[in-house]
């Protein structure tokens, strides 16, 4: 049976930045360690984040690096209106986060985005699967978090990071391999 600490990237496999570090800064790392990638395996579509202490905070991924070219909810035009019509703001911020385009031209948004620090854009360390835990757990967490990884821990320090792209080869894998065992029992 296959287990999370299988498949997973371990800590000192994934690029990583500081909490402190701009936008353009994460994507510097990313882009150096997909370019220097040597073993085969997807490429890196996040950077993990670690605080002043070493610890890992938390993720950036392509999602998030695209989220931070949209201006904060306080920033869009509606939330003014809203605010004063009285409703909540938990309820403006849900509102506004899926329903607003970028605000300005593209290079505006980029602009904002490269000296935005790593910490306001970034998906903290909350999401995570237990390193033992076998497979089927594995992908039942990332199915649950939607997203395209997940931090994995030992108790509660994060070790290690379990991708999407990396459990769709080895369920990939075992697809074909029962798919060929099938056809040979024909």
């Amino acid at each position: 049976m296959k287990r999370v600490q299988d498949v997973m990237l371990s800590l000192t496999d994934v690029p990583a930045v500081s909490a402190d570090a701009t936008l353009a800064d994460a994507v510097r790392t990313l882009r150096d360690a997909q370019a220097t990638r040597p073993d085969g395996r997807p490429p890196y579509r996040l950077v993990l984040v670690h605080d002043r202490a070493g610890r890992i905070a938390g993720k950036l991924g392509h999602l998030a690096f695209l989220a931070a070219l949209q201006p904060g909810a306080t920033a869009s035009p509606e939330y003014g209106t809203l605010d004063r019509a009285g409703v909540p703001l938990d309820l403006i911020d849900s509102l506004t986060r899926h329903m607003r385009l970028l605000h300005g031209d593209f290079g505006d948004c980029c602009r904002r985005a490269a000296a935005l620090k790593v910490s306001d854009a970034m998906q903290p360390a909350t999401v995570s699967v237990e390193v033992t835990a076998n497979l089927s757990e594995g992908v039942s967490a990332l199915l649950a978090a939607g997203s395209q990884s997940i931090l994995v821990r030992r108790g509660s320090e994060i070790v290690g990071v379990l991708r999407l792209a990396d459990v769709f080869n080895v369920v990939a894998d075992e697809i074909l391999r029962q798919a060929d065992a099938g056809d040979e029992g024909e």
